[in-house]
């Protein structure tokens, strides 16, 4: 702890984003969709030769790594680079450069994080779409899939700030409806899951009533037997 508050300023910054599902083949036959992002995490650098050593440290930790499968994934994307202010570490390389090489960065969430120790902003719509797929993979996902697109914003989160004996922190949950009161959105989502939740235990029930009385029925028919006839010597 005390080499990485020598070498960085102490600010930080975690980026997830482009998250999207991609096809995961690693289990041969067996292959399924798994969450993507690129993950990005940065530093200001304080003193240049702390974190030359700091770095150093780290990456001799990972050369100690075995070919243990779990080790060769973190080893293979793992990502860093340093301009001598800033430093980026992350899982796509094209995107720890774009961090350093700079460019826009002039976001509409910064105006409500800047002046805060601790900031964090989510865009639930980015989320909700990324999950789309497996969210209406049936009729009662397509259902809950469509209500919460239609309710969900985004989150910010900011606080740290120590006043009057203790720290501050402040929860903004923001919909998409501006205009209609969010007690009676959240109201009218609820009800809304309820209804899908007692429709398909409906649904359930009248499934499993079915298998009994074919059970039943078979059972009342008995065993099919077959009529052997005997040849004549």
């Amino acid at each position: 702890l005390e080499d990485i508050t020598k070498a960085t300023k102490g600010d930080f910054i975690v980026a997830v984003s482009a998250i999207n599902m991609k096809a995961d083949t690693s289990r041969g036959m067996y292959s399924s969709r798994m969450p993507d992002a690129n993950i990005l995490v940065a530093t200001s650098i304080d003193d240049k030769e702390a974190y030359r050593q700091l770095t150093k440290a780290v990456k001799k930790m990972f050369a100690k790594m075995g070919d243990r499968s779990t080790d060769s994934v973190i080893k293979e994307k793992m990502f860093s680079e340093d301009n001598g202010k800033y430093a980026a570490f992350g899982n796509k390389k094209e995107t720890v450069a774009a961090y350093l090489k700079g460019g826009n960065n002039s976001f509409e969430f910064f105006n409500k994080l800047k002046g805060n120790p601790m900031g964090i902003y989510i865009n639930l719509q980015d989320i909700l779409k990324a999950a789309e797929s497996e969210m209406k993979s049936d009729s009662a996902g397509q259902k809950i899939y469509g209500a919460s697109v239609k309710l969900w914003n985004d989150v910010y989160m900011w606080g740290g700030k120590y006043d009057d004996g203790g720290f501050s922190s402040h929860v903004e949950l923001n919909m998409m409806d501006k205009s209609t009161n969010s007690i009676k959105q959240l109201n009218q989502y609820a009800g809304f899951l309820f209804e899908i939740k007692m429709e398909e235990d409906r649904k359930s029930k009248e499934e499993m009533k079915a298998v009994i009385e074919k059970i039943k029925t078979e059972n009342v028919k008995g065993p099919v037997q077959k009529k052997v006839t005997k040849k004549k010597k």
